[in-house]
C-alpha cells in the first residue's frame, strides 16, 4: 500500500490498533531510552509481533511495543505529513493522550505539541529537557511542601523553643519547672517525667490517662494542657502557667494561717466550679487538697495535677487506693471499693475546715491513728456562721450516699449569704 505505515497484504485489514503513527513510535523508543518504566497500555499480540515497520524516515523504529487505542487517546484529527524519505500518518493529540496517561503520576501535562521527527537527535532533546525538567519542578515543589511542614513541626514539637527559668516543685515522679515560650514569650508550667521512674507499666498507663483528661477539660479554673514533647530519657508534659503560689503558701501570708469567711468563700466558689465541671464529664480528681490549688495576683485559681484523676461510670465503684491521707474519705481508709465523685466532695469539705481554721479536721500521730479519725468523723465545729457549719457537715458525712454533691454546694444558701 503506497504511503502507508505498514507493509499488509490487501486482503487483510488493519484497524487503528496495529497501523500506529510512526511518530508515536518514536515517542515510545524513546521512553524506553531514558528508562522510564512502566509505560501504560502497551500490549503486545501475535498480530502485532507479525508486523514489520517501514523504517523510511531515517529514525530507530522499535517494534517492541505497540499501543491499543483506547476511547481516551484515540485521535481526533489525522493528517498526512510529507518528507523527503516518504510520506506517514501522524495525529495532533495522540501524542499529548499518551503522555497524559503514565500511571504513575510523575510526569504531568507537557507542552510538547510537535517533534521533528526529522532528526532523531532534536527530538531525544526536546523530549529530556521538556519532561524531566517538568517532573524536578515537580518534586522541588513538593519537597518544598514537605520541609516547611518538617520546620514547623520541629518548632512545635522542639523542647529547645523553651527556655527554663526555675524549679516549681519536686515529687516522687515528676519535677516541674518554669519556662519561657522562645517563640510567644508567655510563662508555661513543664512537668517532666523521667522515664527511668516510669518503668511500672502501671504508671505508665496512669500518665497516659492524665494526658488524655487534661486534653477533655476546657474550664478558666483549671490549668490548661498545651503539648506533650518526647526525649529519649523524659516525657515533657507542657501546661498553662497557673502562678507561682500554691492555696498552701497563700494561707502562711495570714495570721493563724486561716483566711476570713468571706475571702474563703470567694475561692472556695472557685474550687467548687472546677470539681463541679470535672464531675459533669464523669471525671473524678482524687487528690485536692491545697498544694494542688494554685493563686495568681488576682485571687484567680487554677486546679493541678490530675495525675490520680480517672473517668469513671456512675454505676461503677473504684477499687485503687490513693490520695492524701488528711484529705481521704472513709471509705478510701477503709481501703473498700468507693464512688469517686463523693471521695471529691470529702475533700472539697477539709479544704474549706482548713481555710477557716488553719487546721485539719482530723489528725493523728500516724496514718493509723489518722484513719481512725477520719472512720470515726467527728471534728471540732468551726467558728463561722450557721450556714457554714451545715455545708462543711454535709460534705464531711460519714456515708458517702448521704454526703451533698458538687451541684447542690454551688446551690448552697452560703454563697448567697
Amino acid at each position: 500500500m503506497k504511503g502507508g505505515g505498514f507493509k499488509v497484504r490487501p486482503t487483510t485489514r488493519c484497524n487503528s490498533a496495529i497501523r500506529r503513527p510512526t511518530q508515536e513510535l518514536a515517542i515510545l523508543d524513546l521512553y524506553q531510552q531514558t528508562n522510564i518504566n512502566p509505560i501504560p497500555q502497551l500490549i503486545l499480540t501475535p498480530t502485532q509481533r507479525n508486523l514489520r515497520p517501514r523504517p523510511k524516515t531515517g529514525m530507530k523504529i522499535t517494534d517492541q511495543y505497540y499501543t491499543v487505542l483506547t476511547h481516551e487517546n484515540k485521535p481526533d484529527h489525522n493528517f498526512r505529513h510529507k518528507t523527503a524519505q516518504g510520506s506517514y500518518r501522524t495525529t495532533k493529540l495522540s501524542t499529548k493522550n499518551q503522555l497524559e496517561t503514565l500511571e504513575d503520576g510523575l510526569l504531568k501535562k507537557t507542552s510538547i505539541t510537535q517533534l521533528d521527527t526529522d532528526i532523531p537527535q532534536q527530538c531525544e532533546t526536546k523530549f529530556k529537557t521538556q519532561t524531566l525538567d517538568g517532573f524536578k519542578i515537580l518534586r522541588s515543589s513538593s519537597q518544598q511542601q514537605v520541609n516547611t511542614n518538617a520546620v514547623l513541626n520541629q518548632k512545635i514539637s522542639n523542647l529547645d523553643r523553651y527556655l527554663i527559668l526555675s524549679i516549681l516543685g519536686q515529687g516522687s515522679y515528676a519535677t516541674v519547672k518554669l519556662a519561657r515560650d522562645k517563640i510567644t514569650e508567655k510563662l508555661m508550667a513543664i512537668k517532666i517525667y523521667s522515664k527511668a521512674k516510669l518503668c511500672n507499666q502501671q504508671r505508665k498507663q496512669q500518665l497516659k490517662r492524665e494526658i488524655h483528661i487534661l486534653k477533655l477539660l476546657d474550664h478558666p479554673n483549671i490549668i490548661k494542657y498545651l503539648n506533650t514533647i518526647e526525649t529519649q530519657m523524659d516525657i515533657n508534659l507542657i501546661v498553662e502557667y497557673g502562678g507561682s503560689k500554691s492555696l498552701r503558701s497563700y494561707l502562711k501570708l495570714f495570721p493563724n494561717r486561716k483566711l476570713d469567711e468571706d475571702d474563703a468563700k470567694q475561692i472556695f466558689r472557685q474550687i467548687v466550679k472546677a470539681v463541679d465541671y470535672c464531675h459533669s464529664l464523669n471525671i473524678v480528681h482524687r487528690d485536692i487538697k491545697l498544694e494542688n490549688i494554685l493563686l495568681k495576683d488576682n485571687n484567680e485559681i487554677k486546679l493541678i495535677d490530675f495525675g490520680f484523676s480517672i473517668l469513671v461510670n456512675r454505676e461503677c465503684k473504684l477499687g485503687v487506693f490513693c490520695g492524701t491521707p488528711s484529705y481521704m474519705a472513709p471509705e478510701l481508709v477503709s481501703k473498700q471499693e468507693y464512688f469517686g465523685k463523693p471521695v471529691d466532695v470529702w475533700a472539697l469539705g477539709v479544704l474549706l475546715y482548713v481555710l477557716l481554721t488553719g487546721n485539719f479536721p482530723f489528725k493523728g500521730s500516724n496514718d493509723s491513728d489518722l484513719y481512725g479519725q477520719i472512720k470515726k468523723g467527728v471534728y471540732t465545729k468551726v467558728n463561722a456562721s450557721l450556714q457554714c457549719q451545715k455545708l462543711i457537715s454535709q460534705m464531711l458525712t460519714i456515708r458517702a450516699s448521704e454526703r451533698i454533691t458538687t451541684l447542690r454546694i454551688l446551690q448552697d444558701r452560703w454563697f448567697n449569704s
